[in-house]
């Protein structure tokens, strides 16, 4: 069809989604262009969305303002959509446009939707007028053997009404979105408190996609040609003592905190804002389930070097540790944190979300446990 000819008699007869009785389209579906706005030559004004970075945004807007008050809309958006503070006028305007939306997530690795190989989020809409339906799924992690049957097995779950959960948090089921809405009643890890900064620290790599490398002892990286040792590109959360720094190290190494980047990231950058806010607070729940907290940090600390690894990066042997082999300690902080709130029957929910996400196979062929040369200890 050319737009020139047909699309003007679609169009709606005002250029906003305030009038119900307005023209468009029964279906819209696209992919829109992921361009910033700096690398234009022209501009793209008259939007809701104009503070946003990225003309995506505005092309979302417009896609709602050509559909039908009873059609339908899918695009093809950044995972950024669903999470992020430069994009909040997008969600905001899709959640008074519509009554009901679906958003589906896609992993890059080990398969991914497209040649180019980015993280993508789909966002069907229907309706008219304020939202009062968000489904949204996990993020799926698949082979390309499974291609054929990914969107059939789309699991979409509901979010209650009056959530505490942020933005568009991805779910891996409606009693995850309870499990999650219960934990932050309470309060998150930053509830410990943490402090701007302290001889105590529960350290992170800033990137991750199978599992988050996480210690209260900072693995080493060395060059690769001096053998040297060079900064580690980490994170790190600041807590006020020694006991604290182990509670929230168990936290941070569980099955849970995982689930929580996945839900609410982009699937490889580890930020402090994510990683301060997972859902569990070690001072909210008694003595018995802090106590218990410290004592397995303790534990799973002392088992940090038999897991040493170091992986070949940008001229750098980077340091980290192999968390997985470490799951029959670290498993254990999803069964103290389950106790604590009496619902150790969501452990299933959370094994379930994990192994959909979790390389089953281990860490990459790649990694090195030994480093070809001899270091000082």
């Amino acid at each position: 069809m050319r737009w020139t000819l047909y699309g003007p008699r679609f169009l709606p007869v005002r250029g906003d989604v305030s009038h119900p009785n307005q023209g468009g389209f029964d279906v819209v579906i696209g992919n829109p262009p992921y361009v910033n706005r700096r690398e234009l030559s022209y501009r793209i004004t008259g939007f809701e969305t104009d503070n946003v970075d990225d003309i995506y945004a505005s092309c979302c807007e417009r896609s709602a303002q050509i559909t039908r008050p009873d059609g339908r809309l899918s695009l093809i958006v950044p995972i950024r959509s669903q999470f992020a503070d430069r994009d909040e006028s997008l969600r905001k305007f899709y959640e008074r446009r519509f009554d009901a939306i679906w958003v589906s997530t896609f992993q890059e690795r080990p398969a991914a939707l497209f040649q180019v190989k980015v993280r993508s989020t789909i966002i069907t809409a229907a309706g008219y007028g304020s939202v009062s339906e968000l489904h949204t799924t996990l993020t799926h992690s698949w082979i390309e053997a499974f291609r054929p049957h990914l969107m059939a097995t789309l699991r979409y779950s509901l979010r209650p009404a009056g959530s505490r959960t942020p933005n568009w948090m991805r779910a891996s089921s409606d009693a995850m979105f309870e499990l999650i809405d219960t934990l932050l009643a309470k309060g998150t890890i930053s509830s410990t408190p943490l402090v701007r900064v302290s001889d105590y620290s529960v350290g992170f790599k800033k990137t991750a996609t199978y599992f988050l490398s996480t210690y209260t002892v900072p693995p080493v990286t060395y060059d690769k040609t001096t053998h040297a040792t060079v900064p580690l590109n980490e994170g790190k959360l600041f807590v006020q003592n020694r006991k604290d720094q182990l509670a929230a190290s168990a936290i941070a190494a569980s099955r849970l905190a995982f689930l929580w980047w996945t839900f609410t990231g982009d699937c490889f950058n580890v930020t402090k804002g994510t990683m301060s806010q997972i859902p569990f607070s070690p001072h909210a729940y008694g003595q018995d389930t802090f106590d218990a907290l410290v004592e397995l940090g303790e534990r799973i600390e002392e088992a940090l070097p038999a897991v040493r690894s170091w992986d070949l990066n940008s001229g750098k042997y980077v340091g980290g540790y192999a968390i997985p082999e470490l799951r029959h300690l670290t498993g254990q902080a999803d069964e103290i944190m389950l106790e604590a709130i009496g619902r150790i029957d969501l452990l299933p929910e959370i094994q379930y979300a994990h192994a959909r996400m979790y390389k089953s196979t281990g860490i990459s062929a790649t990694t090195l446990r030994k480093l070809p040369f001899e270091v000082e200890v």
